[in-house]
């Protein structure tokens, strides 16, 4: 075996791996009291960056020191659709992520059954398996990268079906939408194009780093955009009132923004519409008879604040009044949950926690109701 080293383009792309790995640290800290959906393209940009450290162990030969890591990144394939979906659908339909979406990972979990004897196992024990395992590997293992692609623009199609049209009206993310969609569409052709090409006889060795090239040119992309439009990702939101470079091409007037805030104060306030635990931004709009553009915008430049984290913050004021106003026997903290809008009770004391650096149980002990504190004291008084 020859002694590993390092060329032109292994040593750029491992310095990207460390790079990208730097860039996804410095966006997660930004994003961290957030649920941006910039959160996913993080996630990708970490795939790619451990990928392009398995491949450089690869083709530097530093592989025969680190023989178990090589596997690892085969199953993150399976991720990338499924990355870039959950991206675009909360960015044009607000559609967080839901349990049912777990579903969305069955095809790696999958792989992963296959392929664990292959890793699991001594090489004795492997042997034992008898030839039928072996026969059906041979067949199956051809085909996998294919598998693989067809995965892939699987999810492109339903990318382009949930964001297509919406694009098309939304200027302010048209561009980056189509960068995403073109980048995406090109990792796909490049991933299959090199196994077409590696069963050729004229294949060059070096074009096996056309893959890696495209997840470097992503990392960096992304650091680039992720610099000069952090608007577009929900890194940075305009203070109330002030102007919002998102929304410099938008037509609705100062005056028509402060009547549709008004409106949506008001209707937030007399029925209290965040108690729906599936309101979205479209229903809301339809119900002020507005765009959602325009319904955005000014929850964006009036409120400081993504859809979701208006929402949120409203359900929490409310849940800290009748924290305040309640005893446990009156309303449980899950049933306060469930009242103001929130589906279960871990989201609901992740964000009370986020929003008032209490848990709601801390926070409610520190308000107990006068008239508890009094019958408590009277029994204990009472007692003794």
């Amino acid at each position: 075996m020859n002694d590993p080293s390092f060329d032109t383009w292994t040593s750029l792309f491992l310095i990207a791996a460390i790079q990208g790995l730097f860039i996804c640290a410095v966006f997660s800290w930004k994003l961290r009291h957030t649920q941006s959906p910039f959160r996913w393209l993080i996630g990708l940009a970490i795939l790619f960056s451990f990928t392009l450290l398995a491949y450089v162990l690869f083709w530097t030969g530093y592989h025969q020191y680190f023989p178990y890591l090589l596997g690892i990144v085969e199953y993150f394939i399976f991720l990338f659709g499924p990355f870039f979906y959950f991206y675009f659908r909360q960015i044009f339909t607000q559609r967080s992520f839901q349990q049912r979406d777990w579903l969305h990972f069955l095809p790696i979990l999958l792989y992963f059954m296959w392929r664990l004897p292959a890793y699991a196992l001594f090489s004795t024990e492997k042997m034992a398996i008898g030839s039928f395992y072996m026969l059906l590997a041979s067949k199956i293992e051809p085909i996998m990268p294919w598998l693989k692609v067809a995965h892939m623009a699987v999810y492109a199609i339903f990318i382009h079906k949930i964001s297509f049209a919406l694009s098309r009206t939304a200027p302010e993310v048209k561009r980056w939408y189509n960068r995403l969609i073109i980048f995406f569409i090109g990792f796909i052709l490049s991933y299959a194009s090199y196994f077409l090409l590696v069963q050729m006889p004229f294949f060059n060795s070096q074009w096996d780093y056309m893959i890696s090239l495209c997840m470097t040119i992503f990392i960096y992309g992304l650091a680039l955009m992720g610099y000069m439009q952090p608007q577009v990702f929900g890194l940075v939101y305009a203070p109330p009132g002030s102007p919002n470079v998102k929304y410099k091409n938008s037509g609705l007037t100062e005056t028509a923004a402060q009547q549709l805030q008004e409106r949506l104060s008001h209707w937030m306030q007399q029925q209290k519409l965040y108690r729906n635990s599936d309101l979205r931004l479209e229903k809301l709009a339809d119900i002020l008879h507005t765009s959602r553009h325009n319904l955005s915008q000014v929850i964006n430049e009036r409120f400081g604040q993504s859809f979701f984290d208006y929402l949120n913050t409203l359900r929490i004021e409310e849940a800290k009044e009748l924290l305040a106003s309640t005893t446990k026997q009156d309303m449980t903290i899950i049933e306060i949950a469930y009242q103001v809008g929130f589906n279960n009770k871990v989201s609901f004391n992740s964000t009370f926690k986020k929003l008032t650096n209490f848990t709601p149980s801390e926070y409610r002990n520190l308000h107990v109701p006068m008239s508890s504190k009094e019958n408590t004291n009277g029994q204990r008084a009472t007692l003794h």
